[in-house]
């Protein structure tokens, strides 16, 4: 688990489904009401062997340091 404030941290795990292993990451987050991490609507699950593909993407565009202002509306 990745804490990245107190009430929110990613759970990476690996899973398997149907045969296939997998990595699964998901957002948890915890109240002060209840201290427990509880998984929240956020995640994804990537085949092992896109992983590390993934990964070194995710690389490129962080040592890029470019990033494109999104916005999300609810």
């Amino acid at each position: 688990m990745i804490e990245v404030s107190e009430t929110k941290a990613y759970s990476i795990q690996g899973i398997n489904v149907n045969g296939k292993d997998m990595v699964s990451i998901r957002q948890m987050y915890r109240t002060s009401k209840n201290p427990e991490w509880r998984p929240g609507r956020q995640g994804i699950t990537i085949e092992v062997q896109n992983v590390v593909s993934i990964v070194k993407e995710m690389r490129k565009v962080v040592e890029a340091g470019e990033y494109e202002t999104v916005s999300f509306k609810d």
